[in-house]
Formats: C-alpha cells, sequence, structure tokens
C-alpha cells in the first residue's frame, strides 16, 4: 500500500492524499518547498523541499545565484528570510520556558509561554502539546482538548497527543470518546501504561468490569510498582463483588502507597463486606480523615463494632484491667466464648432489672448475680428457661459516688449523705438447652466500696 502523505497550508492540514498526488502539487505550484509535509514513518513534519524527487528539475534553469556578486552587489535574498530564522529561533526559546515552567507546576506561566511560541510558530505542534497538558492540570479542559487535536493535526503520530485527549474526555464523562483516543495511543505506542491505565478507568465507569480487568492487568505488567493500578483494579474488584481479589489489590497499592487513606477505606470496606469487621475497624477509621469519606466510613464502622463482642486482651482481660481473683472465679473467666455466637443487641438492664439484681454487698453479688451468672436467663429464641451460661467477661469497673436517697434504698442501706460504689459492666453469654441458640448480653451490678 502507497505511503499517505499530509500537508500544511498555513493552519491548515491537508490530507491523506498519495506521493503522485503531492508530487503533482508540488509541480503545479501550490506545494512549496517551504511548506510542511509528513508521512508514517517520519519522526516529525518536515520542510517540502527535504524530500527528493518531489520538485522538478529542469536543465536549462540557471544554478542559483551567488549570495554576492564579484562587483560587491548586496546579496539576494534566500528563499528561507533571516527574519522567519529569527521567529523560529524565539519560538523555541518560548518552548523551553514554557516546559521548564510546566515541569515546576506552574501552568497559568507556562501557558502564555506556550501560546508565545504558537504566535511565532503555529506548526510547533510540541507548543500545542504542552499547552494542552497545562490547560488540563488548570481544569480547563475543552481547551485542552482543543490544543491536544491541534497538536494530532500537526502530527497525526503523536501518542502521546492522543492519550493527552483522551484524558480530558475522561474527566468530562465522554467514556466512548476516551476509550477511542486511548486506542489510538495504544496503537502508535503498544507499550503505554498510562493509556491501558485510564482506558481501565472509563471500562469500569462503563460497567465494562472484564475489560478494565484487563486493561489494569496490562498497565500493572507494564509498571509494577504504580499503587494508583493497583487500587484500580481493587475498585474494579470491588465492583464484581470478588473482596478477595480486592483486598489483595489495596493491600498491595498501600505497600507502594502507605499513606492513601482513600485506599486504606476502600480495603477497610471490601474487609467489611466480606464480613471480617475486625479487620475493617482500623482501615474504616483512616477514611475519616477524609471529609468526602466521613459518612460513608462511620456509618461501616458503627454497623461492624455492634457486630462484635467486646473481645478479651490476649491474657483474658479487657485491656487497663486489673485481676480480681474472687470476681474472675466467679465469672468463669477460664470458659473462652465460641466462634458460633450470635450477638444480640440486647441493652443494659432496665431499672427494675436493675434493682432485682443489685442489692447489698452479699444480696447483690451473691444473690441477683448468681441468678446471671448461673444462666438461668430466658431464651430470646424460644422463650424457655432451659438456659445455661458459656461465658461471662468483665468489660470495665469503675467507682461512683451516690449521695441521693434512691441510691441508698437500693443497695439497703441506711440513707448517707454520700456513698462510694464499685460498679462493674460485664457481658455474659448464654445458650439455651432446649433450642440451641447462643446469644450474648450485657449488664452491670454494683456494691458498697
Amino acid at each position: 500500500m502507497a505511503a499517505e502523505w499530509y500537508y500544511a497550508k498555513g493552519d491548515k492540514q491537508v490530507g491523506p492524499i498519495s506521493e503522485d498526488e503531492l508530487r503533482a502539487l508540488a509541480t503545479s505550484g501550490q506545494l512549496q518547498p517551504a511548506d510542511m509535509v509528513w508521512k508514517q514513518g517520519m519522526s516529525g513534519w518536515a520542510a517540502a523541499s527535504s524530500q527528493a524527487n518531489l520538485f522538478p528539475t529542469n536543465a536549462n534553469t540557471p544554478p542559483p545565484l551567488p549570495t554576492a556578486t564579484l562587483s560587491g552587489s548586496p546579496a539576494i535574498p534566500t528563499q528561507k528570510s533571516s527574519a522567519a530564522s529569527t521567529n523560529e529561533q524565539k519560538a523555541l526559546t518560548h518552548l523551553s520556558n514554557a516546559e521548564r515552567l510546566s515541569n515546576k507546576g506552574k501552568y497559568r506561566p507556562a501557558i502564555a509561554e506556550f501560546t508565545a511560541a504558537i504566535r511565532l510558530n503555529p506548526l510547533l505542534w510540541k507548543a500545542f502539546l504542552g499547552r494542552g497538558g497545562a490547560y488540563q492540570e488548570e481544569g480547563d479542559n475543552d481547551k485542552a482538548i482543543v490544543d491536544f487535536t491541534g497538536a494530532i493535526r500537526l502530527n497525526p503520530g503523536c501518542a502521546d497527543a492522543y492519550r493527552g485527549r483522551g484524558g480530558s474526555h475522561l474527566i468530562e464523562d465522554r467514556l466512548e470518546q476516551s476509550i477511542e483516543d486511548f486506542a489510538n495511543a495504544l496503537r502508535l505506542n503498544p507499550t503505554d501504561a498510562k493509556s491501558f491505565h485510564y482506558r481501565g478507568e472509563a471500562q469500569s465507569r462503563l460497567r465494562n468490569y472484564d475489560e478494565a480487568i484487563s486493561d489494569f492487568s496490562k498497565s500493572i505488567s507494564l509498571t509494577p510498582n504504580n499503587a494508583g493500578t493497583y487500587r484500580g483494579r481493587g475498585l474494579v474488584y470491588w465492583l464484581m463483588d470478588n473482596n478477595e481479589k480486592a483486598i489483595a489489590d489495596f493491600s498491595r497499592s498501600l505497600t507502594l502507597d502507605p499513606e492513601n487513606e482513600f485506599t486504606a477505606f476502600c480495603r477497610g470496606r471490601a474487609y467489611f463486606d466480606s464480613g471480617r469487621f475486625r479487620e475493617a475497624i482500623p482501615d474504616l477509621e483512616r477514611g475519616l480523615q477524609d471529609p468526602d469519606l466521613v459518612e460513608d466510613a462511620n456509618d461501616r464502622l458503627e454497623k461492624a463494632r455492634r457486630a462484635l463482642p467486646a473481645q478479651p486482651s490476649q491474657a483474658g482481660y479487657p485491656t487497663g484491667y486489673t485481676p480480681n481473683p474472687v470476681v474472675d472465679a466467679m465469672t468463669r473467666r477460664s470458659s473462652p466464648p465460641t466462634s458460633q455466637t450470635t450477638q444480640v443487641p440486647v441493652p443494659d438492664m432496665s431499672a427494675s432489672e436493675s434493682k432485682a439484681n443489685e442489692g447489698s454487698l452479699l444480696g447483690g453479688l451473691f444473690g441477683g448475680m448468681w441468678n446471671w451468672i448461673s444462666g438461668k436467663d430466658k431464651c430470646p429464641q424460644c422463650g424457655s428457661r432451659q438456659t445455661k451460661r458459656l461465658h461471662t467477661m468483665i468489660l470495665e469497673q469503675w467507682q461512683e459516688v451516690q449521695s441521693d436517697y434512691e441510691a441508698a434504698l437500693r443497695h439497703n442501706l441506711r440513707p448517707a449523705p454520700q456513698a462510694v460504689f464499685n460498679i462493674t459492666r460485664y457481658e455474659a453469654e448464654s445458650c439455651c438447652e432446649k433450642c440451641g441458640f447462643k446469644w450474648v448480653h450485657r449488664y452491670r451490678n454494683s456494691e458498697r466500696a
């Protein structure tokens, strides 16, 4: 297949045309030696005069005049004037300044430099490409798309221009157009990891999850240390309800970028959805640092904490608790809770239940409390009283000063202006011997200090 040519007239691109058509334009004078031409395989646009056999030669044509005659007459100007050469040099200087400013993140002054370069040389495609990138960083994607398109028109073989325009389309949620541009970028540069990554994002938004996984995986194979690509693929796995693979990708992303709160929240969400509440909590707590995630993180944290029974420390005691041999023996601390327990959200006892279980030092501790410890509770599943206590654990202890009349009566004491009581909160695990149902509930008990 013959090569297809493009040529530029002013700021307009014309083509594709065949080489014979291009030669005909040169012969007729419609194409001048200073005009720019390009075809597939060339690194960039070049002057038509640099292409061999493009312009006709005539044996009767005199040779070029010398730049100065022997009589000392002034030099005859060449086709490319010194003014044009000066403008090109100035344009390249502006381009260099603009690229330096862009690399420093100073996009506004960079845009001004790119514009100055384009004004001096409208065929400088790198200036269009750079200004498009600066506009994109500034959030002006419509202007960025115009400039990326200008770069593509001047240099159709520029993969970066296609990727840049695809990125602006992606930001503006023009997903099909972005996918088309990323495909063109990959056609010109099949090892462009960024184009695979961004096309994966576009595919995931269109719910083309298999295609998204494929693109993210190809990007990872090309740049295996990109934390964002692992997070992107993890999000797709999470959307596909494949929480184990999502957790693996989020964990790898956090290994590469451990300070990323959003990735930590994403992993916590995957832990939560797979029922691994204890692992979810620390990750979800990191999401509280992002104002956009606070509501979702709080909601999941509340549910995760409610789903978990209070956990003892490695020694079997809550953190900060001082062991008490007498109470530990009574509460059977040596019997750990089973993993089959169902968490029943039973609140603390009502006032009447509290009074029934709170008495004097002996009555409260060995009377009402013993009913709880012995497990004679009513089964919330079938209502049977044939229940037994499997495990009781102290949650917290504190002292409380009570000086009112009711408090004294509640503990079978004479009214006193002030009394100090040791308050203990317990968590109990019970089992119904009739239906086999297990549940957890909390209660409190008091004794005078």
